[in-house]
């Protein structure tokens, strides 16, 4: 009985104990959740905080799976249309500000409570365009995909598009994305995204380095910028770039083999030459006088382990040389073109 008793006792003390830290979990959780709603930031005359403290916020399955586990959505019993527009004004305030995942929170938001299609597609459309700033391109695509699936307008739709587009440029997909630009660019009718789109192709060519291919993408879509000086500046900076006679990688190789260093001299590099000269007349030079002196085992083994490695070396580094400095004048046209593009 007295055990059965002290059982019972002790069962009951670790009951208490589970539901004390039970409560204590559940007021931490919902105190952060208060914090989270009604502790914001908020540009004065901008956000009314009053009105933004009257939706009561509960976790979204949904919307957790496809976009995160900090995605909230509000109660739709205090979600009215004027908590839509307010929140979409919030989410492009925090967008602004640079705080984007808090943002595609507010966005998303839109999307599970608003009824109208452009409303719904336009938070997807900016929810991208924070996914980009992120650097998350996936999602970014995912978001850019939800918001052309509604029947919305041609302008926004082709907004949608060309955001898209510079997704797919920024993570790499270049040669796809041009594809997709030149589709783009034929069915526009609105002459500022027209110009838009223009600007990109370029832009994409001149990324990846094809200057003849930005010629071209002048040539054929220039005429869609309304900026003649911009188009003039980008032609003068193009012209200088294919007078530029490129040096040949192959030509330094084979001229490090006739004389080693000759090569890198080729390239500008003045530093390297001397030292491969030096480094391998040297080796050759210890070949021979183990050769002279009849030492033959040795002058093999040295010319295997050190003189043919430091020859071959040289050969190498000759056309390395090459390639870099080729490499290097093509980022500075680049960055010059890219910067006439910043400026305009």
């Amino acid at each position: 009985m007295i055990l059965t008793r002290k059982f019972i006792w002790n069962s009951g003390k670790f009951l208490i104990i589970k539901l004390f830290f039970l409560t204590f979990a559940i007021t931490l959780n919902v105190g952060f959740s208060i914090s989270y709603c009604y502790v914001i930031p908020a540009k004065k005359n901008e956000v009314n905080i009053e009105k933004w403290q009257e939706c009561h916020w509960q976790r979204s399955e949904e919307s957790s799976k496809d976009f995160g586990s900090g995605f909230f959505t509000s109660l739709p019993m205090t979600f009215c249309q004027d908590d839509i527009s307010l929140t979409n004004d919030f989410a492009d305030y925090l967008y602004e500000r640079g705080s984007y995942n808090d943002a595609i929170t507010e966005y998303l938001r839109v999307v599970c409570f608003c009824k109208d299609v452009v409303t719904i597609a336009n938070a997807y459309y900016k929810a991208g365009l924070c996914y980009i700033e992120m650097g998350l391109w996936e999602k970014a695509h995912s978001a850019f995909r939800k918001a052309g699936s509604y029947d919305v307008n041609d302008t926004l739709l082709t907004k949608i598009k060309l955001s898209d587009v510079t997704a797919s440029i920024a993570e790499g997909n270049i040669d796809n994305a041009q594809i997709e630009l030149l589709t783009v660019i034929n069915s526009i009718q609105i002459e500022s995204l027209k110009e838009e789109a223009g600007l990109i192709l370029i832009t994409s060519s001149i990324i990846q380095q094809n200057f003849p291919k930005t010629k071209k993408f002048i040539k054929d879509f220039g005429s869609y910028i309304n900026n003649p000086k911009l188009i003039k500046n980008i032609d003068s900076i193009l012209s200088d770039v294919l007078k530029h006679e490129k040096k040949s990688p192959i030509k330094a190789k084979w001229l490090s083999s006739f004389l080693p260093g000759l090569g890198q001299f080729y390239a500008g590099e003045y530093g390297s030459s001397a030292n491969a000269f030096l480094l391998n007349s040297l080796n050759f030079f210890a070949t021979g006088l183990f050769i002279y002196y009849g030492e033959y085992g040795n002058a093999l083994l040295y010319f295997a382990f050190l003189t043919e490695r430091y020859y071959s070396g040289n050969r190498y580094q000759a056309e390395q040389s090459v390639i870099r400095l080729e490499n290097k004048i093509s980022s500075e046209y680049t960055e010059k073109l890219l910067q006439i593009i910043r400026n305009r």
